[in-house]
């Protein structure tokens, strides 16, 4: 299995947290995330979805040796992502992606 970087940067926390996302069956939704957060705010320095791809076995070793703070730095997330569950507004600074809220667009987990 392989999985692409998501990167948070929480200011109010001081902390930034990598998400290691799974692409399998994901790769559609995981490109409407990109250009969601393109559009979110061109100059946007909260959310990156990375190009960096990974094993299933890099990112366990990742996660496994990961430190935290508010929440861990590094971060395991599997199952199918429904961008439809995806909401940004940047207007009202409302989303669902907030301190880790990644990991709840993605549904049957394995």
């Amino acid at each position: 299995m392989q999985f692409v970087k998501f990167v948070e940067h929480n200011e109010y926390e001081g902390e930034t947290w990598n998400f290691y996302l799974q692409t399998e069956d994901n790769e559609v939704a995981l490109n409407g995330l990109k250009n969601a957060i393109a559009s979110y705010d061109p100059d946007n320095d909260i959310y990156r979805l990375t190009d960096t791809h990974l094993t299933e076995e890099e990112v366990d070793t990742l996660v496994k040796y990961s430190d935290s703070g508010y929440m861990p730095f590094e971060t395991k997330v599997v199952g199918n992502f429904d961008i439809s569950l995806l909401q940004l507004n940047p207007v009202t600074a409302d989303d669902n992606l907030y301190k880790g809220g990644i990991r709840d667009l993605f549904i049957d987990k394995k």
